[in-house]
């Protein structure tokens, strides 16, 4: 029997947080353990429950989500945290993964992603929303076309490979 995933929801909004709860606890084996609109209630709530993942929308109204990916990250490292927001653009879904989330979720994406989404980042892979790849690989292409080559990973920045190679492959997928 598949063990069960602990999850901690931090968004601002509790409507938000009531809903991504529907969208996980109908798939057997995800348990929303504890909710969170601040950095103190998280990190109170990550000592109390012990999860085995966050899913933290950046845009908090009290605290710099930012900032708090990197807080988590320092004091819990092994603790995966999935990106659940609605910034569509890759500059800002990049930060998050360099401050140390392992996945990027759009909002709009989450009702026929999340499930998938908590899966791969629980198992250690990496995930990043199909608009936010594309994006992150056009931005990789339009750079090499500008440089007068082809876009290869040969030429992508050391922190656009990940991302890139992920987005190639999840397209040849389609």
């Amino acid at each position: 029997m598949k063990a069960s995933v602990r999850i901690v929801l931090v968004d601002s909004h509790v409507m938000v947080r009531q809903a991504v709860r529907r969208l996980l606890e109908v798939e057997p084996g995800l348990i929303v353990c504890a909710e969170a609109e601040t950095t103190e209630q998280v990190e109170r709530a990550l000592r109390r429950h012990h999860p085995d993942l966050v899913i933290l929308d950046p845009s908090l109204q009290q605290d710099d989500g930012l900032t708090l990916i990197r807080v988590l990250r320092a004091r819990f490292p092994a603790l995966p945290i999935l990106i659940l927001s609605l910034h569509k653009e890759s500059l800002f879904a990049e930060a998050t993964l360099r401050a140390g989330a392992q996945g990027y979720l759009m909002k709009n994406d989450a009702p026929d992603h999340l499930v998938h989404a908590v899966h791969e980042v629980t198992q250690g892979q990496i995930y990043v929303s199909e608009t936010i790849q594309q994006s992150i690989y056009a931005k990789v292409r339009q750079d090499a076309l500008r440089r007068g080559g082809a876009p290869t990973t040969g030429a992508l920045l050391s922190r656009h490979r990940p991302v890139a190679a992920h987005a190639y492959h999840a397209s040849q997928m389609h």
